[in-house]
């Protein structure tokens, strides 16, 4: 049995939310079948033609996805080699040979000094927007700290460092989204530094 959140990668626009179920074990797909039926978990007509829509374009939106993340992630090496970052790949993606770079979701965690470095990165992006769902045409991120609640210990519960953002690479011009990435994170470590000591405020 395979979950699918149609809401990300499948649909892909921001305009839908569903999920999916698939299985090949013919009394499992039956039970699910009546329980969909009798529960009324059925998509309306119009947002499962939007998802049928976005799937016609699954492949060439990934390909996008992965070349953009890509980009960002050779900018972050070049740019950034101190930085902490995380690529999430496919898991389709654990291969002999290795990763497949194709297989690149989009999705790259960067991890900054402290929650307030997150924070100062989160709020100078100009282009990549602050959502919770990822997989859409444009750039999005989200950082688990600003959300985190005041004096809790669940991101640490959780293994989640306070500095962490997410960001959803979409399909967005290359050099426009590293741009927006790149002056974010410098005024972000920049201030960083400052709050520590390191660097006279500019």
């Amino acid at each position: 049995m395979t979950l699918y959140s149609t809401t990300k990668h499948i649909n892909g626009h921001g305009d839908v939310m569903g999920g999916m179920v698939s299985t090949n074990d013919p009394d499992l797909f039956k039970a699910l079948k009546s329980h969909r039926e009798s529960a009324g978990l059925i998509l309306d007509p119009f947002s499962a033609w939007l998802t049928v829509r976005g799937l016609r374009t699954l492949a060439l939106r990934l390909k996008k996805h992965a070349d953009n993340a890509l980009a960002v992630i050779a900018m972050l090496n070049q740019e950034f080699p101190t930085l902490q970052w995380r690529a999430v790949w496919s898991t389709r993606s654990a291969q002999a040979n290795g990763i497949d770079p194709s297989l690149h979701t989009g999705l790259i965690a960067i991890v900054l000094p402290s929650q307030e470095a997150g924070t100062i990165f989160v709020s100078q992006l100009q282009l990549i927007r602050t959502g919770t769902t990822f997989g859409n045409i444009e750039s999005l991120c989200y950082h688990y700290g600003s959300f985190a609640r005041a004096g809790g210990t669940d991101l640490e519960r959780m293994g989640v460092p306070r500095g962490l953002v997410r960001i959803s690479v979409g399909l967005e011009d290359t050099d426009d989204i590293n741009a927006d990435i790149r002056r974010a994170l410098r005024l972000a470590m920049l201030t960083q530094a400052s709050a520590a000591g390191e660097v006279s405020p500019v």
